[in-house]
């Protein structure tokens, strides 16, 4: 058991993964494991990160397994510094091509504070509709509390979100605005929300008055109701 959480098995690998398998697979058996997380493969595979053979045998020793598995990894110094950007795993392309399902974490936190706004993003799926970015709070001022966060509240987590969907977000306050505060409410370029409003127009209505800049809202349909 891990602590004083029932249910979860702890299992510390202290070498490469091909090599402990026999350990771990007994380990599944005994402890009737129906779900593995890996943190992090890095540490798990012993071995260069940018071998595309060694994603392959990575692959074969999670499907082995025989059970669902989570496998948690980094992403690179430049990507995580880089704003509005999805990050890849680090290493081989191969790792984001033999992935099922792929979701990139992204964290906020000031300095001295205990609180973490944490973004999750679904950049993959081989079985199911790509998921909308869930945002998270955890505060561990006492314990850990866990809580649902708006991700257009922090502009670091909302600068990775796909245009269309923080446009969405300003609009649906019921306010009408012209592109270019749109633009300058999300820290875009107007040319982008331009095109974006434009190739959306089923979702987005504009609307013009004598005189005055073209404003936009969202456009009801029978959904909205």
């Amino acid at each position: 058991p891990y602590g004083n959480f029932a249910g979860i098995f702890h299992f510390e690998g202290k070498m490469p993964i091909g090599d402990s398998m026999d350990a771990i697979l007994t380990a599944i058996e005994n402890h009737d494991v129906g779900f593995v997380i890996i943190d992090s493969i890095v540490f798990a595979i012993g071995s260069d990160s940018l071998d595309a053979a060694t994603v392959r045998d990575y692959n074969e020793h999670i499907r082995t397994m025989g059970c669902a598995s989570l496998s948690i990894t980094h992403v690179t110094k430049a990507e995580s510094e880089n704003e509005g950007v999805n990050a890849s795993p680090y290493g081989s392309v191969f790792w984001h091509n033999f992935g099922r399902m792929l979701w990139h974490a992204k964290k906020v936190q000031e300095e001295d504070k205990t609180k973490i706004q944490l973004g999750l993003y679904h950049t993959k799926s081989n079985y199911t509709k790509k998921f909308a970015p869930i945002g998270l709070e955890l505060d561990f001022s006492d314990n850990i509390k866990i809580s649902h966060k708006e991700i257009s509240d922090v502009r670091e987590l909302d600068m990775i979100r796909p245009l269309k969907q923080r446009v969405r977000s300003i609009l649906s306050h019921g306010d009408l605005l012209t592109i270019k505060e749109i633009a300058d409410e999300l820290d875009a370029d107007q040319q982008a929300v331009r095109s974006t409003l434009y190739r959306n127009k089923g979702d987005f209505v504009p609307l013009s008055a004598q005189g005055k800049p073209t404003a936009w809202g969202i456009k009801f349909n029978e959904d909205m109701k």
